[in-house]
């Protein structure tokens, strides 16, 4: 997606499948109501081939809510989001639930330098792995609840 360009995912079930990626490049965006689904699929487990959504440099992901409730997401093989350093992270709902396929599957990959910014939002990270790249880290400022399951 390139600038000036939105994807406005408002319901049914989006499927990334394997080897394949959504790229939010910068002044892209992708906005995720949440009655849509996403859904990274990959026929393999074991990393050799992997989907995902990419947010580039000053691309943006927005996550919406209604009437203050969390977003949830659910991960079938070793699909993933990937946040490169300058990434615009709007969550507009109360918190983020992420819900992975497996304590040994990525389901977030911050890559060198990039801040994942969960400012004012709760957060439930369960049943998945997180790869830091140097540099990189995941921000809270008033989260007042932070669950790792």
């Amino acid at each position: 997606m390139e600038s000036g360009s939105t994807l406005h995912l408002k319901g049914g079930i989006v499927r990334v499948m394997e080897n394949s990626e959504i790229i939010v490049e910068a002044g892209g965006k992708l906005i995720i109501e949440p009655e849509a689904s996403v859904s990274l699929n990959n026929a393999s487990i074991s990393g050799s081939s992997e989907s995902r959504i990419t947010i580039k440099d000053k691309g943006e992901l927005i996550l919406t809510g209604l009437n203050g409730a969390g977003h949830n997401f659910s991960f079938i093989g070793n699909g993933y989001f990937s946040f490169d350093r300058g990434n615009i992270f709007n969550l507009q709902a109360s918190a983020f639930n992420l819900k992975g396929a497996g304590k040994n599957t990525r389901f977030i990959r911050l890559n060198g330098g990039a801040d994942l910014k969960l400012n004012d939002r709760n957060l439930k990270l369960e049943n998945g792995k997180i790869e830091y790249v140097t540099g990189s880290r995941i921000l809270g400022e008033n989260v007042s609840s932070v669950q790792l399951i």
